[in-house]
């Protein structure tokens, strides 16, 4: 099939453009391999992979009413495979669900319209808070926006340093491996920072065992900073996460590098945010190597520079703001949550 303006639709989506099309009108997909539990509605001229039914011909019930009750639908409870999740049009056939009459629909509809309005304002909500955040990190972390100390005066200028003159940059000889002779401690691994802003004692992490050399030498205190020296992509290097308090007996692996800045350097929310803004990721962009796989050395790391206020009072203003910020967002987050699962809830008892 030739390439076209006709999306050819997956379990995930769009994943390509044809020049045929297989149905054209109002229809509702629902996965028959892969991702099942996600049913999205379409209008148009489309083709589909065999990995995804499609519904059309409908008798006594609209499209959108389709749509509507497929999506209250556990899809999940009615899997037919132990491995790769599975449907069948003969399973989905039997699913027993209750259509009242047009008018009813339509009242449905509408209603459910009304709280998809509701759930799009509150998510535009989250993305504007989101832009916001992201344009003021530009901004303070390049200088643009300064905060002023208690008596209305500026505070000192920012100065830029290597990690290398600021603290220790180390490396980890930890590993995911466990011998009886050793003592038993927890491991952070390069997802653990990756999916992580902040690490804190009450995280779970991967039980393995270490000598005592390597426990005292690869531990983690507050105000470490870890960062991951490795990725597919260069603009993906560099994650970071910073230790919240002491933890004990929790080592990092050898996938991930320890930047342990000196005292009264740095405070720690402050620093979360500083080697998570652009200007620090350039550093490390610009510093990664490789083809397929892209890393970054230990020397480079400790080349990388960063700019910051030596004020401790302007680290704290800057990461009280912006945390005020994050706080907000998880707020509004949690409230699109409760709003998605009363949604789910009432349409589980409306149609099955």
């Amino acid at each position: 099939m030739a390439d076209g303006l006709i999306p050819v639709f997956g379990t995930g989506g769009i994943m390509r453009h044809a020049n045929d099309y297989l149905h054209d009108g109002k229809t509702v997909f629902i996965g028959r391999k892969g991702t099942i539990n996600k049913p999205f509605f379409f209008e148009g001229k489309f083709w589909t992979v065999d990995t995804l039914f499609y519904t059309n011909q409908f008798k006594e019930v609209s499209p959108e009413f389709v749509y509507l009750v497929f999506a209250g639908i556990n899809w999940l409870k009615y899997n037919e495979a132990s491995g790769l999740p599975s449907l069948s049009k003969n399973t989905i056939g039997q699913i027993p669900i209750v259509i009242p009459g047009e008018n009813e629909q339509q009242k449905i509809a509408d209603f459910l319209g009304s709280v998809d309005a509701w759930l799009d304002n509150l998510r535009g909500q989250k993305t504007a808070l989101q832009s916001y955040k992201q344009g003021m990190m530009q901004k303070l972390f390049s200088g643009q926006v300064r905060f002023k100390d208690e008596a209305g005066k500026s505070f000192p200028d920012w100065i830029t340093s290597n990690l290398d003159s600021l603290g220790e940059v180390k490396t980890s000889s930890v590993d995911k491996l466990s011998s009886t002779d050793e003592r038993p401690v927890k491991l952070l691994n390069y997802m653990d920072v990756y999916r992580r802003d902040h690490v804190y004692n009450a995280d779970i992490f991967q039980d393995v065992t270490a000598n005592d050399r390597e426990i005292s030498t690869f531990n983690l205190r507050q105000g470490d900073i870890l960062f991951t020296p490795s990725s597919e992509t260069p603009i993906d290097i560099g994650h970071s996460a910073v230790v919240m308090e002491d933890l004990d007996e929790v080592l990092y692996s050898y996938h991930l590098v320890r930047f342990r800045p000196k005292e009264n350097v740095f405070i720690g929310r402050f620093a979360g945010y500083a080697f998570k803004s652009y200007l620090f990721y350039k550093e490390f962009w610009r510093r990664a190597q490789g083809a397929t796989r892209y890393t970054l050395s230990l020397e480079s790391i400790k080349d990388a520079s960063v700019t910051y206020p030596p004020s401790l009072a302007e680290q704290q203003k800057i990461a009280d703001f912006l945390t005020a910020l994050d706080q907000t967002i998880t707020a509004k987050a949690d409230e699109i949550t409760k709003v998605e699962e009363w949604k789910k809830g009432l349409m589980q008892k409306m149609f099955v």
